[in-house]
């Protein structure tokens, strides 16, 4: 049975840094994601992987999500619009296994939250999206963790302007 295996990480403006030393058990949760079991990749309908078998976000999502509610993570409504995929404390956290653009949508609503004032707001932003390796065994058009994060370098300090730990995940088969 396929594995999720934590394989990068970068760390903007410390939030890697914020969580471990404000927020061990937020620390704990992340490390305890490697080995997480998933279900194995189906065949893709996919115009240009037809009969390949590839990943989706249906491999990663409810996995992880059973795992974070077991250890206290919650959805949390933004008071603007939509909501995070959890919250524990002053971390909120996205899994990102859909298509590349809802990362900045993701970044977006980090910035919200971090602009609401305690208890409500938020530290540091967490964002888990695939690995360039297994970018190239999903669906096209899914986000990556190179791509993403030469985004985000580009920028500089300026956007995101707070906290953020990106950390790629990859299957072990």
């Amino acid at each position: 049975m396929p594995q999720l295996t934590l394989v990068d990480s970068y760390s903007h403006l410390f939030g890697e840094e914020i969580v471990r030393q404000r927020f061990p058990d937020v620390a704990a949760d992340i490390d305890g994601l490697e080995g997480l079991l998933l279900p194995p990749p189906t065949a893709s309908k996919e115009k240009t992987k037809v009969g390949k078998l590839v990943y989706r976000g249906e491999n990663f999502n409810p996995p992880i999500a059973a795992y974070l509610v077991d250890r206290g993570w919650r959805k949390y409504p933004l008071p603007f619009r939509g909501e995070v995929d959890f919250k524990k404390g002053r971390v909120a956290l996205e899994a990102q296994f859909g298509k590349y653009s809802f990362v900045a949508y993701d970044l977006n609503k980090f910035q919200d939250l971090f602009a609401v004032p305690e208890p409500e707001g938020i530290d540091v932003g967490i964002e888990i999206i695939p690995s360039s390796s297994l970018a190239k065994k999903m669906y096209t058009g899914v986000a990556s963790f190179n791509s993403e994060v030469a985004s985000i370098r580009s920028r500089g300090r300026s956007q995101p302007p707070m906290p953020i730990w990106i950390i790629g995940v990859d299957v072990q088969e």
